[in-house]
């Protein structure tokens, strides 16, 4: 519950003050599943000196750690980030969203974004993609369908089997590449690909490396008598021009006289 999980920070964090735990964020790691037992860390993340994320796998949780140090003494803060203490996947901001058993996290090279990767016994596994200024949880970026499989696709059409290590290309925060454990592979994440305002619309791809380029994933075009807006990322959010209605199977019929 929301309760155990609260008590649960304090116990941590009055712990690692009462410790006086100095030098590595391993070492506060170490003090925090050592002191609390609900506490499992997979993933850790560092944004800035003074401040990291940890995958909290047990609770489906990803929490914030801020640490402040002195030549003598070291205390810190912990706190949910993301997550309610239930296993589920639930779009929203901070602990109004849902994870399922945080496995490990990458931060983007520009510091805006994470991306997790979750899974359990009972499901192949999905990522989740989340801003670090307001811990805003979108379905937009849930990437993944949940069922264990090895398919390509977009957003939920694609399928993991476990998957574990992620990391961002160094220089570019739109891609990553992932460990899918279970199916022996490595495949890429391209979130953003950027196509022609107005005219056509993109989804999330995810690939794997040995079937598509890169550099080559498509921009897809909205239906006929129709554009899209700026940024769009679905079929839905295609708009029919002046003088056409949406009709039946995502088309635009000219409006009735």
């Amino acid at each position: 519950t929301d309760g155990s999980v609260r008590s649960a920070e304090q116990r941590a964090t009055a712990s690692i003050r009462l410790l006086g735990v100095r030098g590595s964020i391993k070492g506060i790691v170490d003090t925090l599943e050592a002191m609390d037992p609900d506490f499992d860390a997979f993933g850790v993340a560092t944004p800035s000196a003074g401040t990291f994320y940890v995958g909290d796998n047990t609770n489906s949780i990803l929490r914030k750690v801020r640490t402040s140090q002195s030549a003598s003494f070291a205390s810190s803060q912990v706190s949910s980030f993301v997550g309610d203490g239930f296993s589920g996947t639930l779009s929203g901001v901070g602990t109004n969203a849902r994870l399922t058993h945080v496995k490990k996290l990458a931060l983007s090279p520009d510091g805006l974004h994470l991306l997790v990767t979750q899974s359990h016994s009972d499901d192949g596994g999905a990522l989740r993609l989340i801003r670090t200024s307001n811990a805003n949880v979108s379905d937009a970026f849930l990437f993944g369908s949940g069922t264990r499989g090895m398919q390509d696709g977009y957003n939920t059409g694609a399928q993991f089997n476990d998957p574990m290590g992620v990391s961002f290309f160094p220089t570019n925060g739109d891609k990553a590449v992932i460990c899918d454990t279970g199916n022996h592979a490595i495949r890429l994440l391209d979130w953003r690909v950027r196509c022609r305002p107005g005219i056509e619309y993109f989804n999330n791809a995810v690939t794997s490396l040995r079937n598509i380029s890169i550099d080559t994933l498509p921009c897809l075009e909205c239906p006929q008598h129709s554009t899209a807006v700026v940024g769009a990322t679905a079929l839905e959010q295609c708009l029919c021009l002046p003088g056409f209605a949406s009709g039946s199977g995502n088309t635009c019929e000219a409006c009735t006289p």
